[in-house]
């Protein structure tokens, strides 16, 4: 019973058992351990014979093919399990497979062609001997597995001869454990082994086949045959592709083919059928060829047939349809074409090639002008010499016919001029291509001998299948008219063989296919060389092409030409030729003849040697002196443009000794106004440039009135770091009306460059303005170049490297501002990695250097936060500020040299940042030494007061009366130095709290007795103590010492509460002054 093959995304679990009993037999087997699932696939070729057969149906999408395998596994080199791929998986699907054992005499176990048709029909196809009566069970004594009753009651009834057979009498299918099975493994078709392998240690006794018993090679192994259904889709199909089967194969030396394919439709439906001879007919090819066999009988082969064994794979042939049957070597896959005929046209444009079809073409077509030169053949007529190379780009080739050597013409197509070889150069084209590609011719190659049929004829096809016919018996019910026309054919020639396959294999094979493949044109002394304008036609091998709806083909060809004005039909008619204002001559154009569309672009390079000429671009249609429309592009050297849709003409055109260019001078520079850093100029072409343009003789003084250059060094902000530094140059244009460009360059002394060895600096343009408006510019760096030729180099003939060129387009806005603002970065590197960074940074400046004399030249310099300018050298001779320079009357070609050295730990606002620390400090002082003053002074003004208060006397409330004990002195005279008797008397007085101080105009004193004191006082009024002094020293000294003796008695404690107060007071101040100091940062 065939079972379904699982796929790649579902498998089987492990194989079931067989049910029943097993009976244990002298003969052993090998087993192990066993899963569906293998990681590693083993490469082992096991195939030993493919037979293919199939139909191709018409109003499907794939065709119906059995492949049959017969299989020899060497037990000795496998294990039990073990997927071994047996060819890749590409796009086909697996529908059913089988597989069965066979013996060491490749006889097929018995097994019911009911329950397995698939193996007769593999028995048959493989041509093995007649099945053996003996099954695998009852070879091995396993117990047989028995077959459904419902399969065997369909079978029954479809074939009535075996209807009343005994089911229990018909053998079931070998359990997969001992035949192993198809699956998808790894994107190709494996097989799997079984987990159980039969060992023969003796020659079987049961068996007798008459047969000749297996060689040594033979006894290690054990063989299978396998059925396996696929579904194979077409590749490619009609209309524009003819109908394409694409079967993969594993690697064997006996392979064989039966395909029948579907009669074509009616001739009157179709427009491909040409005559009535052609219809039912079909042009068939196979790759690799396909060999008729030579007998149709088989040794060996089924005699007896039961009444349910007919088979589609009997050797009765073809006998309705069409199809192809033989054998073909090894191959990974077989790919067969078959198609409507198609008619023979003889062209002489090709060396008998079909020629294919292209849905889309992309072409790119680079001329690169070398100069000017005469025409060989045409006197008084020069022309310009390019090198072409064209690159194109193939989408979509298609060819409806079955051959698969084809051809594609590419042609040089130059509508406005004519085109010619060069001396001195390859007169002949270089062609390479990539995949597919196989050679190519030019022009009609000379007739040669050969018997080989070329792809344009189809005859041979029809005597192929007419042939295979021919062998078949013709039934009298199925004489149509394709058997007929088939019939009719001619007998196959010798170069039948050939055409299936469009050459041999060994012919095929040597075919250089690889990509990239080169063949150059040579031709006979005798021949002239074809001309430039002569078709190409790229050979194409299709079978490297596929498939056709997503395919792409590329080729590149090579050449130099010389292109001249187009040869006018009466030579008076031809114009004079004006070497100041030559006609522009129309770019010719490669195209793909047989394409739907098709895209070109063309572009246009410089490469004169002569550095005062100039190539000029146009459109391809207007009038270049009368249209302003017309675009046109100025090339100089090493420069590039791209040409419109249409093409374009170019002029070749050079500039005149004295500078002046024709009045046509464009206003549009090469590259779209980018910036192009080209490499390769050479700094000497550059001083050619500016010589030329220092020689310019005008009627007005050219002279460029001021120019103002502001140097920026710019710092990172996240490491500090000088990186690079930024030039604004704002000067006023000259007055020049045969010029509208303005040119300076930016350089350095040559010697000090070479000495260091250091690259130059690379300078960036940020932007150009004219009037505030920005304008197109070109920035050229010149590149230091080793002379070889023993020339002097531009840096030892001019003193100085020119780092960069640029010329600003100013148009008609002569006398107007122009302002360039670019960068150079002069960051190498230095100072990083571990340690202390570098504090001093030292660079050149490079500015502008004009070819035309300056008036007055200014260079400024800006502050740097935390640089200081250390030193600024410079050649400019006037210095009015620390950072500003000044020079007047400048020479051409002045050389402005400024070198500034900036150092982070001299600045100018760390002087400054010192004097202030300095004052902060000062202050700070200055605050302590005056509260420590302070405090004595703040003592003795409230000493002066108290002293005060005790002689005042204000008129005010009437004060309490105070009983007071005094002591009355009989000294006249009251002195704190001598000793007084006191008295013991004891009286009231009445004290105010208010006194009044005795002025010092008092000199002397009086004092009254007691008793006179008491008499004088009025009853009313309370007594008033005076106290009077002969002088104010001695009550200054009484106060004087009565303060220190206050002070003197005070202990260091009673100090405690001013000192924290003043400590206080302080560390306030100084918190207040350390934000202020560290401010916006937090202090730390």
């Amino acid at each position: 019973m065939a079972v379904k093959t699982p796929s790649r995304y579902g498998r089987s679990a492990s194989p079931g058992a067989v049910p029943g009993k097993r009976v244990m037999s002298p003969t052993s087997f090998s087993t192990s351990s066993y899963s569906p699932t293998i990681n590693g696939a083993q490469k082992l070729n096991i195939v030993t014979r493919v037979a293919i057969e199939g139909k191709a149906n018409r109003d499907k999408d794939t065709a119906n093919i059995k492949m049959y395998l017969k299989m020899s596994v060497p037990v000795d080199q496998v294990e039990p399990g073990t997927t071994i791929p047996l060819f890749p998986e590409e796009n086909i699907k697996i529908a059913l497979s089988q597989v069965h054992p066979l013996d060491n005499n490749s006889v097929p176990y018995h097994f019911s062609s009911a329950v397995s048709p698939l193996l007769n029909h593999a028995a048959r196809a493989l041509n093995l001997p007649a099945r053996s009566p003996e099954s695998f069970n009852e070879a091995f004594n396993l117990s047989p597995s028995l077959v459904q009753t419902s399969t065997l009651t369909s079978t029954a009834s479809a074939r009535p001869s075996k209807a009343n057979a005994s089911t229990s009498d018909v053998p079931g299918v070998v359990d997969e454990r001992y035949t192993g099975k198809i699956l998808v493994s790894g994107y190709n078709i494996s097989y799997v082994l079984p987990k159980v392998f039969p060992q023969y240690s003796e020659p079987h006794s049961r068996i007798s086949f008459g047969r000749r018993r297996g060689s040594v090679g033979d006894r290690n192994h054990i063989q299978f045959m396998a059925a396996i259904e696929l579904m194979v889709p077409y590749v490619s199909r009609p209309p524009r592709a003819p109908y394409l089967l694409s079967i993969p194969t594993p690697r064997c030396l006996h392979n064989n083919i039966k395909l029948r394919i579907f009669p074509p439709r009616d001739s009157l439906a179709s427009t491909a059928s040409l005559s009535d001879d052609d219809a039912g007919s079909w042009d068939l090819t196979s790759d690799p060829h396909v060999s008729r066999p030579t007998r149709m009988s088989r040794a060996n082969s089924y005699n007896n047939f039961a009444d349910d064994e007919s088979s589609d794979s009997s050797a009765s042939g073809l006998l309705e349809g069409i199809g192809i049957q033989g054998t073909f070597p090894s191959a990974e896959r077989i790919r067969v074409r078959w198609a409507k005929p198609m008619k023979n046209i003889a062209n002489g444009d090709s060396a008998g090639r079909r020629q294919v079809g292209t849905k889309e073409v992309q072409g790119a077509m680079t001329c690169t002008v070398k100069g000017k030169m005469k025409h060989p053949e045409r006197a008084g007529i020069e022309g310009i010499i390019m090198d072409v190379e064209y690159k194109g780009t193939c989408k979509g080739v298609w060819f409806p016919g079955v051959a698969t050597l084809l051809g594609m013409d590419v042609g040089l197509v130059s509508k406005g001029s004519d085109v010619s070889w060069v001396a001195g150069y390859p007169n002949a084209w270089q062609v390479t291509g990539g995949t597919g590609f196989t050679g190519f011719d030019v022009g009609i190659p000379p007739p040669t001998d050969t018997q080989r049929h070329d792809s344009f004829d189809s005859n041979s096809s029809h005597a192929v299948l007419a042939a295979m016919a021919a062998k078949e018996p013709t039934k009298a019910n199925s004489a149509s008219s394709s058997t007929s026309s088939l019939l009719r054919a001619p007998l196959p020639v010798q170069n039948v063989a050939e055409y299936s396959f469009e050459g041999s294999a060994s012919a095929i094979s040597s075919i250089p296919s690889t990509g990239a493949s080169m063949a150059d044109l040579s031709a006979s002394e005798s021949v002239p060389p074809p001309l430039p304008s002569q078709a190409i036609t790229l050979h194409i091998n299709m079978n490297e092409l596929l498939p056709p709806s997503r395919n792409t083909f590329t080729f590149t060809i090579i050449g130099t030409i010389l292109i001249t004005p187009k040869t006018p039909a009466t030579p008076s008619a031809m114009p004079p030729v004006d070497e100041s204002d030559p006609e522009p001559v129309q770019l010719p154009g490669f195209t793909v003849f047989g394409t739907d569309s098709e895209v070109i672009s063309i572009i246009v390079r410089n490469d004169v040697d002569r550095s005062s000429a100039n190539v000029e671009v146009y459109n391809s249609t207007g009038d270049y002196r009368r249209d302003a429309q017309v675009r046109k592009t100025v090339l100089q050297k090493g420069g590039h443009t791209k040409c419109g849709d249409g093409g374009g003409r170019i002029a070749l055109r050079g500039v005149a000794v004295n500078g002046k260019l024709p009045p046509s001078r464009p206003r549009t520079p090469s590259n779209q106004g980018h910036l192009n850093n080209s490499h390769s100029s050479s700094p000497a072409l550059l001083m050619k440039m500016l010589s030329s343009v220092n020689q310019t003789k005008r009627d007005m003084p050219v002279i460029i009135p001021s120019v103002t250059a502001t140097v920026t060094p710019l710092v990172l902000t996240e490491s500090s770091r000088l990186t690079a530094y930024a030039v604004r140059v704002s000067l006023t244009a000259m007055a020049d009306p045969d010029s509208e460009w303005l040119e300076f360059g930016l350089g350095s002394l040559g010697q000090v460059s070479s000495s260091n060895g250091k690259r130059p600096p690379q300078v960036d343009l940020a932007c150009v303005s004219v009037e505030g408006v920005p304008v197109k510019y070109e920035a050229t760096a010149a590149a230091r170049q080793d002379h070889q030729d023993g020339g002097m180099p531009f840096e030892q003939m001019s003193g100085k490297e020119w780092i960069s060129w640029v010329r600003v387009n100013i148009g008609s806005m002569n006398g107007g501002s122009v302002v360039v603002d670019y960068i150079v970065n002069v960051d190498d590197g230095a100072g990083k990695g571990k340690g202390k960074a570098r504090e001093d940074t030292q660079f050149d400046v490079f500015l502008p250097t004009f070819a035309v004399p300056v008036g007055r030249l200014e260079v400024i310099v800006e502050d740097v936060p935390g640089y200081g300018i250390t030193c600024l050298d410079s050649n400019l001779r006037y210095r009015q500020a620390k950072r500003r320079l000044l020079h007047y009357s400048t020479e051409e070609f002045f050389y402005p040299h400024l070198t500034l050295a900036l150092d982070s730990s001299s600045s100018d606002s760390r002087p400054l940042l010192s004097w202030w620390k300095a004052g902060l400090y000062m202050c700070l002082v200055s605050l302590v030494v005056s509260c420590a003053l302070f405090v004595p002074l703040s003592s003795e003004l409230r000493r002066i007061s108290q002293s005060v208060d005790g002689y005042s006397s204000v008129p005010g409330s009437e004060p309490r009366p105070i009983v007071v004990t005094t002591t009355v002195y009989t000294n006249t005279r009251q002195w704190f130095a001598e000793t007084l008797e006191p008295s013991s008397s004891e009286d009231i007085y009445y004290s105010s709290p208010t006194s009044v101080l005795a002025t010092s105009t008092i000199t002397t004193a009086t004092t009254t007795p007691k008793s006179r004191i008491l008499e004088s006082l009025p009853e009313t009024l309370p007594p008033q103590v005076t106290w009077e002094s002969s002088s104010s020293q001695g009550l200054q000294l009484h106060y004087d010492w009565e303060y220190w003796q206050t002070l003197l008695a005070m202990s260091w404690e009673d100090l405690h509460p001013l000192r924290d107060k003043l400590v206080e007071s302080i560390e306030s101040l100084w918190q207040i002054f350390r934000k202020v100091y560290h401010y916006p940062l937090p202090p730390p």
